[in-house]
């Protein structure tokens, strides 16, 4: 899969924790060939989906990811990468207003 956004992860990758569990996600990722949303939380049981494209991945140290998936071109889009407290801010930004 090809995976569009890496350069907003390497930027966060000033942990050297971070950096390896990063570094292997972001390979796993590029060897996926996933076909929907619940193929990818089988493959990450604690991502959680976010509608029928998006995906949260959290990591250890409190960095959230959101990837936007195309799943009929084999293409990703890293859409977010922050703490939890950033993540929030962006999904309430993301929600539609009542």
């Amino acid at each position: 899969m090809k995976i569009v956004g890496w350069g907003e992860l390497a930027s966060r990758m000033d942990k050297s924790n971070r950096a390896s569990a990063l570094s292997c996600w972001y390979m796993e990722m590029q060897d996926g060939a996933w076909e929907n949303a619940q193929e990818v939380q089988r493959s990450y049981p604690q991502a959680r989906i976010l509608g029928k494209s998006r995906v949260r991945f959290g990591f250890e140290d409190g960095l959230q990811v959101i990837v936007r998936f195309n799943f009929g071109s084999g293409g990703a889009v890293i859409v977010f990468a922050g703490d939890t407290k950033a993540m929030r801010k962006y999904s309430a930004r993301k929600s539609p207003k009542k």
